[in-house]
């Protein structure tokens, strides 16, 4: 760029910052001469104000939860969610379980009958005993 086009460049910004300046001004009062952004009247109104962010919350007094059977995990209660003493917080499946609950249950009847079918033998030898020895 040659020595008059930065002059002539010069002057025209010159001449843009004379305009900002004297064209909010034309026409107000003497008190507001000056003034690039005139004057506004202030509007009592109520603010609001938002804050957002992100953190993590560390208890005061941590409490360990367990489980009494080991499991795989079916259902976990969301991150986050507000609970109440007695909420479910966890649920596991319970397939295995089951299945070693149907067998505890036939392993019971099982041994019932087997009871059942001692306590018969026994009375069957009691009585074949009184047999022999009221025959002796």
């Amino acid at each position: 760029m040659n020595k008059r086009a930065k002059i002539a460049l010069g002057v025209g910004v010159a001449a843009i910052a004379v305009l900002l300046i004297a064209i909010p001004t034309c026409g107000s009062s003497n008190r507001d001469k000056g003034s690039i952004l005139g004057r506004f009247p202030a509007i009592a109104s109520d603010l609001d104000i938002v804050l957002t962010g992100s953190g993590s919350l560390k208890s005061a007094h941590p409490i360990v939860i367990s489980s009494e059977v080991n499991g795989k995990i079916a259902w976990l209660i969301p991150e986050g969610t507000a609970v109440k003493k007695g909420d479910k917080l966890i649920e596991l499946e319970n397939k295995e379980l089951a299945n070693q609950l149907e067998q505890a249950k036939q392993e019971r009847e099982n041994a019932q009958r087997a009871l059942e079918n001692a306590q018969r033998e026994v009375k069957l030898q009691e009585l074949e005993s009184q047999k022999l020895t009221g025959d002796a």
